[in-house]
């Protein structure tokens, strides 16, 4: 009884967390609601409130996320339940179902694959010294290596669709920065060292 009471507050604690982020990413209000429903987010607010949330500015992953969380619609205004549905799935069990999450959110053209021009620029936007840095090195090079240098005998073209993304990173630091940023919880639950 008491193991699920807590289950239940820490799920209470999650979407409090959740909401928190989202108004912070949403439009600034001149009076602050209680109401979730009076907040909703564009591409303008996402852009400037990035770096409040994520504490590094990043203008071409807010735009990937506006692009991803608006269904690729221009001037839309995403509302909660938009993002809830966008971004719940980093917090599931499987590992594999998170990866698809966030393929899923960097996944710019709809297509299924990771696009190298965004990656590219990405990877110009982002310092490389971080662990996001390194897998987007990482994916950039083995795109490289396999269609452009053909490298290792490799005589077909690889896409970076889920796939390849999953087997490249299996583990995504984006990831778990997503879950602490947006929810305030790692899963699976980090253990102490």
């Amino acid at each position: 009884m008491k193991k699920d009471f807590l289950l239940l507050k820490q799920g209470d604690l999650v979407w409090e967390r959740m909401r928190s982020a989202f108004k912070i990413l949403s439009v600034t209000r001149a009076k602050e609601s209680k109401y979730i429903t009076h907040y909703y987010i564009t591409e303008q607010s996402i852009r400037e409130n990035f770096e409040k949330l994520f504490s590094y500015k990043c203008d071409i992953l807010a735009r990937i996320l506006y692009i991803k969380l608006s269904k690729r619609k221009d001037c839309a205004k995403i509302r909660f339940v938009m993002f809830a549905e966008s971004v719940a799935g980093l917090l599931d069990e499987v590992k594999d179902r998170r990866n698809r999450t966030m393929f899923n959110l960097m996944e710019f053209n709809g297509d299924g694959e990771l696009d190298i021009m965004i990656l590219m620029q990405l990877l110009n936007n982002v310092s490389r010294n971080t662990l996001f840095g390194q897998e987007i090195l990482k994916l950039v090079r083995e795109y490289k290596n396999k269609n452009v240098l053909m490298k290792g005998g490799f005589s077909r073209q690889i896409t970076l669709n889920f796939n390849t993304f999953n087997q490249l990173i299996p583990y995504s630091s984006l990831i778990d920065e997503f879950q602490y940023k947006l929810f305030g919880v790692y899963v699976p639950e980090k253990r102490e060292t």
